[in-house]
This record gives C-alpha cells, structure tokens and sequence, in this order.
C-alpha cells in the first residue's frame, strides 16, 4: 500500500464562508485527479473555506474516507458532490469521526471544506491500482491554524535525529513577535500531549534555531511543536513520526515499505549503515547522519533490499521492501 503526503499549493482556490456551499463543478472547470492531489494544501487558516472540481478519468473510481482526526470540537465540514446532478455527502469532522467511505464513480466530482477550528485532518483516498487487484492508497493531510496573523515564520520543518537512546527534535523560526514559547507534543495513540516546554530565545526578527531532547519511545509516536504566545493564539508545526525503538541496541526503518525515501535509525554501535539488493549487489554505503535524514530510494528498482549496519559490533540486518 502506498502512503504519500501530499501538499496545497497556493494555487488551490480559496473562498471566504458565505452562505450554503453548492456544487463547485457547476462554477469550475475540473482538474484532473492526480494534478489535484499533487497540489493539495497542507495548511490553512480558521474560517477559510477551499473547494475544487475534480475529474476521474477511465476506470480510475474509487472512495474518499477519513483517516484520522486531531484537535478539540467540530474542526471542519467536508462536503462531497459524488457527481454533477448527484445529490451532496455532508460530513461534519471531529475527533474520533469515522465514515463509511464515499464512493467516487468516475467522472467529476466536486469537493467543499469548511474550517473551523485548530487541529488536522487526514483524508484518504483509495482506488484500485490497474488489474493488479491492489488498492492504491493517498493520504492527504490538512493542518488547521489559528487565523490570526502568525507570530513566527516556520523556516525550517521540524525534523528528529538520533542521540544514542535519546531522540533530538530541530526546527527553525523567524519574525517572532509576542512569542511566550514553544511546547513539544507527543501522540502516542489518545491524542497529542506536551511532553517538554522550549524558552522563548529573544532574536529580535532574525532566525533562530530550537531543539529539544525526549527519550527514544518505545513504541511509534507523532510528535509536533506547538507555538504559544502572549494573546492565547498559537500555531503548529509539521508532524513527525519517530518509529518505535526497544533499546539502543535496535535498527530500526521508516517506512517500510519504501516508496521515497526511508529513514534508518542505527544502533548506538554503528557508525553507517549499508543498502543491498537482494542479488547481494551493494547499493550505497551511508553515514548514520545521512541515513537519520533519509535515504533516496525514488530511483531504485521495486523488490526485497536488506539494510546493514556498520561499526565495531556485529547488529541486526533488516529488510526493507521498495514499492513505487
């Protein structure tokens, strides 16, 4: 099954909420279904509403789900036209939501998202892959932010490395103003919690660079840092998942499969970490800070690759399945 996050682009039409929502293809020319999901938005404001035509071609009908939800109350109401004359699926999205799936014939269908409230919302959107019998799975994920202006520019996307058994969260922010501080929040299956609170570091507008220190959990978790300032607003940052370790002694791999890029987390041991083909051909050799970033596997062949660490100790090799 293939994962991809995909992002908005500026693009995408923007409509301010006014009155009762109608079917977008009746004003829009449609795009065509991938174009749209290449440019889908990953973050919007409070009171924004997006909405857009879009064309299924050939045999390509599939549904459109949730997947998951976080944030407090009523987040948002997705509105889904099936087709141009068919009548509309409104569903009203809070945590815990869960819908049977909208089936999506081919043709066009339109769609209408009303945001009110700060959390995030995944989207997926499954058909079927060819004559393979295989399911196709995007995901597509929408944050929701406070509407206000925002008090910080995010120039740099929360990212993680590893730190022996500890985990190390990096990102960047500039044009801070009235900023109170920063918390890091943990997901690890019940809803994001703070699990560390980052000072405010006084730099007038210039960019400045944060980082905090967690304990390598144990199981998978999403982690995200949560900006707060002095008149109660607050912004987030991207999410992140960091895989599950049980001991620093663990390789570990995310995602598997892979269709992009794969990150590889070494144990303490280990100073690189090797790629092989299942042929036993070696791919690429890797420092363990360039495997914490990710490994390119876009140009790689399909099939069964083992990962091997490196170092002064005998680990683990694992496998890693590349799918496209």
């Amino acid at each position: 099954m293939k994962h991809l996050y995909f992002r908005i682009s500026l693009a995408l039409m923007l409509l301010p909420l006014i009155g009762a929502a109608q079917n977008p293809c009746l004003t829009s020319p449609s795009k065509a279904l991938q174009s749209y999901l290449n440019n889908f938005k990953t973050t919007v404001e409070v009171g924004e509403t997006y909405s857009d035509c879009v064309k299924i071609a050939g045999n390509n009908s599939g549904s459109l789900g949730i997947q998951q939800v976080q944030g407090e109350g009523t987040l948002a109401t997705i509105t889904v036209y099936p087709s141009i004359d068919g009548a509309p699926v409104v569903v009203p999205i809070e945590q815990g939501t869960f819908i049977p799936p909208i089936p999506l014939p081919s043709g066009d269908f339109g769609i209408t998202v009303d945001l009110f409230a700060v959390g995030s919302v995944q989207l997926i959107y499954s058909r079927p892959q060819g004559n393979s019998g295989q399911i196709k799975t995007d995901i597509i994920t929408i944050n929701i932010v406070a509407s206000s202006a925002f008090p910080v520019t995010w120039t740099k996307d929360l990212s993680y490395r590893p730190a022996g058994e500890n985990v190390v969260f990096d990102w960047s922010v500039a044009d801070e103003v009235d900023v109170r501080g920063y918390l890091l929040e943990a997901d690890h299956g019940n809803g994001f919690e703070s699990v560390a609170e980052i000072a405010f570091l006084d730099n007038g507008l210039l960019e400045k660079n944060y980082s905090a220190v967690q304990p390598w959990p144990s199981e998978g978790a999403y982690y995200r840092v949560k900006q707060m300032d002095y008149a109660g607003t607050f912004s987030l940052s991207n999410m992140v998942f960091v895989p599950g370790q049980t001991g620093a002694e663990s390789l570990a791999l995310f995602p598997n499969p892979a269709n992009t890029s794969v990150r590889v987390v070494l144990p303490q041991q280990a100073s690189a970490v090797a790629l092989y083909q299942a042929s036993g051909q070696r791919v690429g050799v890797y420092t363990a800070e360039e495997a914490s970033r990710g490994i390119d596997v876009q140009m790689l062949p399909v099939g069964m690759y083992l990962v091997r660490p490196l170092g002064s100790a005998p680990s683990a090799s694992q496998r890693l399945l590349i799918q496209h």
